[in-house]
Formats: C-alpha cells, structure tokens, sequence
C-alpha cells in the first residue's frame, strides 16, 4: 500500500468517512475508494476497489496462490468479496 486517506465527507454521529487507497504493482498505481459510516468498513471497501482495478489490469493471477488447486483462493472471486 502506497497511500492511505481518511475524510471525513459528513458531520454528526452518523458521519460518512470517505478512505482513499493506492496500490501499486509493477510499477503502475491503483486508486481505491470507500464510504461508509464506520471507517474499518470504508477502508477495506477501498482496499478492495483498488485490488480489483489491478485483477482488472494483470488478471487475476496477481492474486497469488498458497499450492492448492484452485489458486489458494476459495471458489468466490476477490472481485465478488465487494459487493
């Protein structure tokens, strides 16, 4: 992780925070952003948004693999894990 943001787009005791992340692989950036009301909740939505720019650009074999057959990945995609 290159960058991470934190601000906050509301005010009051249901505030929105807006987090802001950047990844970089192989030399090229990947912006992530998130909204929420917590902030542990926008930090991994944006996390997540930037990592699926980057399978988006690579493919998901930047996604990395532990020696199981499918990857080292469950059979949901990282890019479903959003939503």
């Amino acid at each position: 992780m290159e960058e991470y943001r934190i601000r906050a787009v509301t005010e009051g005791k249901d505030a929105l925070g807006e987090v802001t992340v950047r990844i970089s692989k192989n030399d090229e950036n990947f912006l992530g952003k998130g909204v929420s009301t917590d902030i542990i909740e926008a930090s991994v939505r944006a996390y997540l948004n930037a990592i699926n720019k980057a399978i988006s650009e690579f493919g998901e074999e930047i996604i990395g693999t532990n020696g199981n057959e499918n990857g080292g990945r469950n059979d949901n995609s990282v890019a479903q894990a959003i939503n």
